[in-house]
């Protein structure tokens, strides 16, 4: 053999551990990205899910006034954590559905029929409080439909980044 073979050889095993390295980085990559995009597009999901719960028990006059404020704020949570974790492993500047709750509960547990229905079993909505909901409701909806956009089509941050984030919070 010659050193021409010996090189072309050479070359073969050097351009066949650089072909696995790259296969095997792109699916490292992909794999954790499609593992957290599942995640938090199964978490919007889900969101969505109970709010149409709640919305139609309200409706229903289900819920007393103060289960309903427990259970906007145990959403409030959820919500701000959801956003937080997104915003810290996603390259998103912002979602918006933390904004849009706020001012939904804020809608509710500030208006009177809630307040004055505070000692009674069941919260009676009335027309007015109805109008304001839907209306709201359909703002969160167009906020939820844009961050499962935004989580389908965003890039991750880096692993760097994200593990400086999270260490940050």
């Amino acid at each position: 053999m010659e050193i021409g073979d010996f090189l072309t050889i050479g070359n073969i095993i050097v351009n066949a551990i650089i072909g696995i390295w790259i296969a095997i980085t792109v699916n490292n990559r992909f794999r954790r990205t499609s593992t957290f995009r599942n995640y938090y597009i199964e978490e919007i999901k889900e969101i969505r899910k109970l709010y149409g719960f709640f919305l139609s028990n309200i409706f229903s006059s289900k819920y007393s006034s103060k289960y309903i404020k427990n259970w906007l704020n145990v959403m409030n949570k959820r919500i701000d954590e959801l956003e937080k974790s997104i915003l810290n492993t996603m390259n998103v500047d912002k979602l918006g559905i933390k904004e849009i709750h706020f001012e939904f509960y804020t809608l509710i547990t500030g208006n009177d029929d809630f307040n004055n229905g505070w000692k009674n079993e069941k919260l009676v909505v009335t027309e007015n409080l109805a109008t304001k909901i839907i209306e709201k409701n359909t703002q969160l909806i167009h906020s939820i439909n844009k961050a499962f956009m935004l989580v389908n089509v965003s890039k991750m941050k880096t692993t760097k980044k994200i593990k400086k984030n999270f260490l940050s919070c």
